[in-house]
């Protein structure tokens, strides 16, 4: 059965908008200010971007927020809605992927948004499709509902797609809303073995990451990209990937399409980080796993997947007897073997989601991979046991897969439970 989407942003075909055409354009002759028309229109995205569209120099932007995690939308949503940017070009649009919040107590607020309501959660990047696919902007910024932004985040980080065509996306810097002087993130990174992070992440802000960069991807908290990706795509985000790393596919897909994904500095977001994500607890491991299969089988050449999948999976289940060994987390193992079983039997699936436009080769990809090893704070104590994973690896690395190694270690200021 499929999802029973409510929606108080209804959708109209591009049949509707052309019948439509002349009728509007008699109606403007009509009214005497445009933004009359503009929020006769409001239930209706396209024709508003229709009608709008070639008025105004400022480019129509769609907000995208899937709300799930008790009660962050209310705390949020003032910030967005203070957004300095004209309202007509303009649409916030809330995807409540079944939280069960109470959205009627915060109705003053949704008036200045549009609600979809899902009758079930379909998953973090299936959410923000459907909230995509009824918006109309384009340029798209997709927000989880525990990101606190300043009034002009928007135009900062627009100013950057609209200098530079090549831009694919860009992200700000991000710090701590429950932790003071503490980074969030400055940036997506992954590397070799298939580890991706947040650059930054639970570092004390001194002034690190000052610097305007290229990132692997965005991060998928906040960022803003274009909408015209999806017909190179195929798809927004990854529509198999129920949670995690749908921000890390998204950003090698944009690499390989021959775009960039950038950080900039000049724009500072506040993000709470769910703790419905915190911690590599049995679903974690298991999604993060088969996503990360999946996505270097749809990226990467086979010739090189090949290759990459022992290393993936090696590496996958080193933190796995890691969990068990020194956590008695007996379901660390067993969470890693699944999602290897499902990956392997759902390979037609994947074959569907492969790469369609090549425009850099793998290598050129694999050189912008991160040369650090992430490890959790505690790992301090083992580091011995750590130095000879990182000496085998970075042989195979070497000898098999012909890329840089891995040449140092972060060590993460928090717990992997």
């Amino acid at each position: 059965m499929g999802t029973a989407i409510e929606v108080i942003a209804i959708d109209v075909s591009d049949e509707a908008i052309a019948c439509s055409k002349n009728h509007t354009q008699k109606t403007m002759l009509i009214l005497s200010h445009q933004q009359t028309l503009i929020s006769i229109l409001k239930p209706f995205p396209r024709m508003r971007h229709f009608i709008t569209s070639g008025t105004s120099k400022s480019p129509y932007v769609s907000i995208i927020i899937v709300n799930y995690g008790k009660g962050w939308l209310a705390r949020c949503l003032p910030s967005l809605v203070a957004t300095q940017y004209a309202r007509s070009r303009l649409e916030i649009i809330v995807v409540d992927n079944a939280s069960g919040d109470d959205l009627a107590s915060i109705k003053g607020l949704l008036a200045e948004v549009s609600l979809i309501r899902l009758d079930r959660n379909v998953g973090y990047a299936n959410a923000v499709n459907i909230g995509i696919e009824n918006s109309s902007g384009e340029y798209v910024a997709v927000l989880n509902n525990d990101v606190f932004v300043a009034p002009d985040w928007l135009n900062r980080l627009l100013n950057i797609l609209e200098r530079d065509e090549n831009v694919a996306a860009v992200c700000p810097r991000k710090k701590s809303l429950l932790m003071n002087q503490i980074l969030d993130g400055c940036g997506g990174a992954l590397n070799i073995l298939g580890q991706g992070w947040d650059r930054g992440e639970s570092e004390v802000d001194v002034g690190q990451y000052s610097d305007f960069a290229e990132v692997t991807h965005p991060s998928g908290a906040i960022f803003l990209t274009r909408r015209k990706l999806i017909r190179e795509f195929g798809f927004f985000l990854n529509p198999d990937f129920f949670m995690l790393i749908e921000d890390v596919d998204f950003g090698l897909r944009c690499w390989k399409a021959g775009y960039k994904v950038v950080y900039t500095p000049d724009c500072v977001v506040y993000h709470a980080r769910s703790p419905l994500l915190g911690g590599l607890n049995e679903r974690n491991f298991y999604f993060y796993t088969k996503n990360l299969l999946a996505m270097m089988f749809e990226v990467f050449d086979l010739s090189l997947f090949v290759r990459l999948f022992p290393i993936l999976v090696e590496t996958q289940l080193a933190q796995a007897f890691y969990l068990l060994y020194f956590h008695k987390k007996s379901h660390a193992i067993p969470s890693v073997l699944k999602a290897v079983k499902d990956f392997l039997f759902s390979l037609r699936l994947y074959s569907g989601r492969r790469v369609r436009i090549a425009r850099i080769s793998d290598r050129d990809i694999l050189s912008k991979f991160s040369r650090s090893l992430v490890i959790y704070e505690e790992g301090r104590s083992h580091e011995t046991l750590i130095r000879l994973f990182l000496s085998a690896n970075n042989l195979y690395v070497r000898l098999v897969l012909r890329a840089q190694p891995i040449k140092d270690i972060i060590y993460f200021g928090k717990s992997p439970t």
